[in-house]
């Protein structure tokens, strides 16, 4: 689902309901569209969310496909496990609670349940190709994160002084803890977590874990815990406020800001570039497809500001322009709009496949590739 139709529509509908209602409403028909036949295929093709293999992070000895992770507050009765790790996710977190319980509450998840987590393994209900990490909760109120590999990381609140007590690792949980020992994880995190987090990264060295809980709204805010120095993060009330294809808009802004620090790609340097090797790209041809239809829009917006006809129009009318427009003085001007519009249609989509291709498909977008191809097989 769109985030431009997820926010005034499906989101001021489902908020509407009660909290169970929505999350079983919401989630349940994920869910069930993922267990159907080709179910999961239907939910690629209209979100194309899947993470760049770019963006694979190894953790702890765990590769993740992304380093944005799902929250277990977003969907903390698995119903949807199956339709969620193709969101984009890089991984999955869950708690074994039977029953757990979490309501919306202003602009943020708050737990309503002060119950223990169960020690015993659990299952990433039909996801079992994305990595899981299981919440513990301890008699003391200590909580603590098990990565797929075992390791198990202490959850510390966000603001918490910097202090070299762990050796492998640490989760930073943004929100607020009360006297009972639930978290209240707000939608917009503080405006000092990323500082905190490049506090913590200084302390602990390069080698220990560092995952941030809770501090994702928007893409940027990705991006500015990556570049503190957090090697996964977990998204929880961002995605239910802030729209479906949080995830997917996040990994795309963490692919730009790797691009942009890193050098592009050269060619081999132990032998001679391959003639051609240009028409051999995708993305050559796309950028061509754009350039002809912005100099074809160019002559046709010309021909709209001059003369109108062109001389073969004329020997097919048996008419000069001259003559034609004594018979009906309105056609030229008809004429003239219609082939404006032409070029005004031919302008727009030149442009936007030239941009397409030297920004999405020379850089491996998918995405921007499927928009070339199906827009240009429909017009064909």
């Amino acid at each position: 689902m769109p985030d431009w139709f997820y926010r005034p529509v499906a989101r001021p509908l489902l908020f509407r309901l009660p909290d169970r209602a929505a999350r079983a409403l919401a989630l349940g028909l994920i869910g069930r569209l993922a267990r159907l036949p080709g179910g999961g295929r239907v939910i690629d093709f209209l979100g194309h969310m899947r993470a760049d293999p770019t963006l694979s992070t190894e953790v702890g000895g765990v590769r993740y496909p992304s380093p944005l992770l799902l929250g277990w507050r977003v969907d903390p009765e698995q119903r949807a496990a199956a339709g969620l790790a193709r969101f984009g996710i890089g991984g999955v977190e869950m708690r074994s609670s039977p029953h757990p319980d979490v309501r919306r509450e202003g602009e943020g998840l708050c737990e309503t349940e002060p119950v223990l987590f169960a020690t015993s393994p659990i299952t990433n209900a039909g996801a079992s190709t994305t990595p899981s990490l299981q919440r513990l909760k301890h008699e003391s109120g200590a909580e603590t994160l098990i990565a797929p590999d075992g390791a198990r990381w202490p959850v510390l609140a966000w603001d918490a002084p910097a202090s070299a007590n762990t050796a492998r690792g640490l989760v930073l949980q943004v929100g607020e803890r009360g006297a009972d020992g639930l978290w209240h994880v707000p939608l917009r995190p503080p405006a000092a977590l990323a500082g905190q987090v490049a506090a913590w990264r200084a302390l602990l060295g390069p080698e220990p874990v560092l995952v941030v809980a809770g501090g994702v709204a928007e893409p940027a805010d990705a991006v500015a815990l990556r570049a503190a120095g957090a090697d996964l993060l977990i998204v929880e009330a961002g995605l239910v406020f802030s729209g479906p294809s949080l995830v997917k808009r996040g990994n795309a802004a963490l692919l730009a800001a790797r691009r942009a620090t890193t050098s592009p790609p050269t060619e081999p340097t132990d032998g001679p570039p391959r003639p051609g090797a240009i028409f051999r790209q995708a993305w050559f041809w796309a950028a061509a497809l754009g350039a002809a239809m912005l100099g074809g829009g160019m002559l046709a917006l010309g021909l709209a500001a001059t003369r109108v006809l062109l001389p073969y129009d004329e020997h097919y009318l048996g008419l000069t322009t001259t003559e034609l427009a004594r018979r009906n003085p309105r056609l030229l001007a008809f004429m003239a709009h219609d082939r404006a519009t032409l070029a005004g249609v031919m302008l727009g989509l030149g442009w936007l496949y030239w941009r397409l291709a030297r920004d999405g498909i020379r850089l491996g977008d998918h995405a921007a590739w499927l928009a070339v191809a199906a827009s240009a097989l429909t017009g064909f």
